[in-house]
């Protein structure tokens, strides 16, 4: 029985996900196919710019097409934005409010 999400329109089970990165968290939803317990992972990057799982709109007929081809698709929340935490500064790092710093690349 599919599960039409009424977030992304897919029919797909939604886990939240939260990543610890040393003090920084990366938050963001893992769409899981409906059928079958284990999956490979794409993991969704999103290019410069604010962006995150929820301001996406309606998603992309390639992450549909992952989904209904067995594939998990993680689309997270960027850093500094949604529910993540820390920022991207323009120096390609990730800040956070204390001055520690973790190089992303």
């Amino acid at each position: 029985m599919s599960e039409i999400h009424d977030t992304y329109q897919i029919p797909c089970r939604v886990q939240e996900i939260k990543i610890m990165v040393g003090q920084f968290s990366v938050v963001g939803d893992l769409l899981l196919p409906v059928t079958g317990k284990k999956h490979p992972v794409i993991i969704v990057v999103w290019g410069d710019g604010e962006a995150g799982r929820h301001t996406v709109g309606k998603p992309s007929k390639l992450i549909r097409i992952f989904i209904e081809c067995g594939y998990a698709v993680f689309l997270e929340d960027k850093p500094g934005f949604g529910a993540s935490t820390g920022e991207f500064s323009k120096g390609g790092g990730l800040r956070q409010d204390g001055g520690h710093r973790h190089r992303l690349r």
